[in-house]
């Protein structure tokens, strides 16, 4: 823009050049995307941490740690034992860690309510993925309780190991 100007207009073009006229312009015909397919997301190895649930989940689950036991309930499973009708499970006691088990249950305070509800009704209630995909209210699909649980994992561990390395 050398040109001093006086008067603006809609029309204004450069000295010399021609107007530009609305059918001056090019058609070029019309090419449909093409849909590209998306990579694959790396899902973390969560071998590990599905190991430690599963361990806190029997933890959860064991004799003197149920909520809900009424005092005949555990007289009758006394008497069952002592009759030989049910096996004691002193043994896969034994195999728990509580220390890790007692790590998880702390490190669901921080969760957000539905990964808590997830890990609890998946580990400890051991319901199927149907079942929890309607306590929760989503709707029933495989591939969204397979994220959500995948999630769920993520921060539970994430959330146990960083509260690891602070006591240390």
């Amino acid at each position: 823009m050398t040109e001093r100007r006086i008067t603006i207009s809609l029309n204004w073009r450069p000295a010399g050049a021609p107007a530009r006229r609305h059918d001056d312009f090019a058609e070029v015909p019309y090419t449909r995307p093409q849909p590209q397919r998306r990579a694959a997301p790396e899902h973390p190895d969560t071998g590990d941490i599905d190991q430690r649930l599963q361990n806190w989940g029997r933890w959860a689950n064991s004799d003197y740690r149920r909520i809900n036991r009424t005092a005949t309930a555990v007289f009758c499973d006394r008497l069952r034992r002592e009759a030989g009708l049910q096996e004691s499970h002193s043994d896969e006691r034994r195999r728990l860690d509580d220390d890790d088990a007692y790590r998880i249950e702390l490190g669901l305070h921080p969760l957000r309510g539905t990964q808590k509800r997830i890990l609890r009704l998946h580990y400890v209630d051991g319901r199927a993925w149907q079942a929890i995909m309607r306590v929760l209210q989503f709707p029933i699909r495989r591939d969204l309780f397979d994220s959500l649980l995948l999630n769920a994992q993520v921060a539970i561990e994430s959330v146990v190991d960083n509260h690891m390395e602070i006591q240390r």
